[in-house]
């Protein structure tokens, strides 16, 4: 179990504690401390046996998660304070400048791309089916190809037969790319959130966020 224990930048920590123990287990369950580079705000990803975070000043730190070792790091020039995504063999790192770098897992650091957005991200980024979902503070982006069914390593850039953009068996679509049908919300909702190009977009003054 991964623990960031917060506070300041001067103190804060990441805490590798054993499961099985009760009361204080400061002394009896802590494999592992890493100290330097830690966030405060977001939560560090497990890939297989390494673990990735990046500190609120944009250092992107990677760590042996069985012995809390250094493998690498990495300055990203830019603040960060959403927790890093891995999906579709990849890992996502979103600043508060709006920048999304994404890099290939593994023990060298090995950054694939780079995207630009408008805003900031302070939210984490999420996955749903093959779309990958962003939220800055001024739009909510849902970004996929039109072509779905690639395989976990192609994700959203692969380029297999096309489908109809249908969610994975068991889940609902929430929201069709075209307009609010189907949605519960109050009319002067639509004063402010509009869809452009399939993205949910707001005009700017939000005062309410889209339940």
């Amino acid at each position: 179990l991964f623990i960031n224990t917060g506070g300041s930048k001067s103190s804060v920590q990441l805490w590798d504690v054993r499961q099985g123990g009760s009361g204080d287990i400061t002394r009896s369950h802590i494999a592992w401390k890493f100290k330097g580079d830690v966030p405060i705000q977001s939560s560090p990803v497990l890939v297989g046996d390494l673990l990735y975070m990046h500190s609120n000043e944009g250092v992107l730190t990677c760590l042996e998660a069985k012995t809390g070792k250094k493998v690498w790091s990495e300055k990203l020039k830019e603040p960060h304070g959403a927790s890093p995504l891995h999906a579709y063999g990849r890992i996502y790192l979103s600043s508060k400048k709006g920048k999304t770098t994404v890099i290939k897992p593994g023990r060298s650091f090995q950054k694939l791309t780079e995207n630009q957005l408008d805003g900031g991200f302070f939210a984490s980024p999420a996955v749903a089916g093959k779309s990958l979902l962003l939220r800055t503070k001024t739009h909510l982006y849902r970004i996929q190809r039109k072509f779905i069914g690639q395989t976990e390593e192609q994700g959203p850039r692969g380029s297999k037969a096309e489908k109809p953009n249908v969610p994975p068996k068991g889940f609902t679509a929430l929201f069709n790319g075209k307009d609010f049908t189907g949605w519960k919300v109050p009319a002067k909702i639509k004063d402010v959130w509009s869809v452009e190009n399939g993205v949910l977009k707001a005009n700017g003054s939000v005062k309410q966020w889209v339940p």
